[in-house]
């Protein structure tokens, strides 16, 4: 709804004002080991997020991926995952109106702890497709990443070397949703 939309909104205001880069994306985590998914609004992060936790993975975030601007490190961003009344219905979850509101805890999993490292990163395709993973080039999610940022424009620069670094290292992939469960079971298998 409107609330939704504006708590968006200031959300948005806030990362770009932040001391990392900021990427639009869910993240989870085992380990200290992240895969984080950069999508745009509406694309499913929340409801992936929610079902990797689900799934037994830790939070880091459904809104933003937030790196270092020195290191890479991966900094957790959890805040409550709102979900739609068809997010929270697929997850077994009761809709308490157009957006549901969970946490971590209410999911039975926790917030990841630093320090915590990107391992993987999942381009997410509209459903429907071939399902997946399949590999991606490191190219599309450099592309990806800073398409998708909110802050990168405080430091262009090293934005881009910071996207290259990290992704010269981390396996790309591309997913199709299909089932949140199975989505789910899918991101955990990568951090196994």
């Amino acid at each position: 709804g409107e609330v939704a939309a504006l708590a968006a909104d200031v959300n948005a205001l806030a990362l770009g004002e932040v001391e990392c880069l900021a990427v639009h994306a869910g993240a989870v985590a085992r380990d200290g080991r992240v895969v984080a998914f950069p999508a745009r609004s509406g694309a499913g992060k929340s409801t992936l997020t929610a079902a990797c936790l689900r799934a037994g993975l830790d939070l880091v975030s459904d809104e933003a991926l937030c790196l270092d601007w020195h290191t890479g490190a991966v900094r957790p961003y959890p805040r409550p995952i709102a979900l739609t009344p068809w997010s929270a219905t697929a997850l077994g979850i009761a809709p308490a109106g157009p957006d549901t509101l969970v946490t971590a805890t209410d999911l039975g999993a926790a917030v990841a702890t630093e320090p915590l490292r990107l391992t993987h990163v999942v381009l997410l395709d509209e459903p429907g497709g071939t399902p997946g993973p399949r590999p991606e080039r490191r190219s599309t999610a450099v592309a990806e990443l800073l398409r998708r940022s909110f802050s990168h424009w405080r430091r262009p620069d090293r934005a881009f070397e910071l996207a290259h670094e990290l992704l010269r290292a981390v396996p790309v992939h591309r997913l199709s949703p299909t089932d949140p469960a199975a989505d789910a079971a899918t991101l955990a298998a990568l951090l196994t």
